[in-house]
């Protein structure tokens, strides 16, 4: 994708973009959707996403990225979505959790790690999700989780 039109889709809250066999999203492809709410890119053949991807999205609450071949999160690419409650990155190649992946997203509630090949979260990667209620990290590769992963939940 490399950009959507403004006049079809400004005041849209709501975009279901799954199975369309995207391989590549960057920030401009959803800079005139400033009111979007929930966006799926689920099923398609995503293998990166910037860091810039999602910063005009400022009002974005869901975002499902799963069935996608991403390997790595790049810094800061979830980083400002202060309103964001539900990120789905199960079925992908992910490996690692790093310290900053998720840094910022005080209003997430819901995270899906699951299927993929997660063998090292890092003991801060989710110190800033105090609102985290629901963790799914089924179906990786840890054979060890840090007891410091959980510490803001406590």
């Amino acid at each position: 994708i490399y950009h959507i039109e403004k006049k079809d889709f400004f005041k849209r809250q709501k975009l279901n973009l799954s199975k369309f066999f995207f391989t590549n999203i960057d920030q401009s492809t959803f800079s005139n959707l400033k009111n979007l709410r929930k966006l799926d890119l689920s099923g398609n053949q995503i293998k990166h996403i910037s860091s810039d991807t999602f910063q005009s999205l400022p009002l974005i609450e869901e975002i499902y990225l799963s069935c996608n071949q991403i390997r790595y999160l790049e810094p800061d690419c979830f980083s400002n979505l202060k309103l964001l409650k539900v990120l789905s990155l199960a079925y992908n190649h992910l490996e690692i959790i790093n310290e900053n992946d998720f840094r910022d997203l005080i209003s997430l509630e819901e995270l899906n790690l699951s299927s993929n090949s997660i063998r090292d979260i890092h003991p801060n990667s989710l110190l800033s999700l105090r609102g985290l209620r629901k963790l799914n990290l089924a179906f990786n590769l840890l054979d060890f989780l840090a007891e410091s992963v959980f510490r803001s939940q406590y």
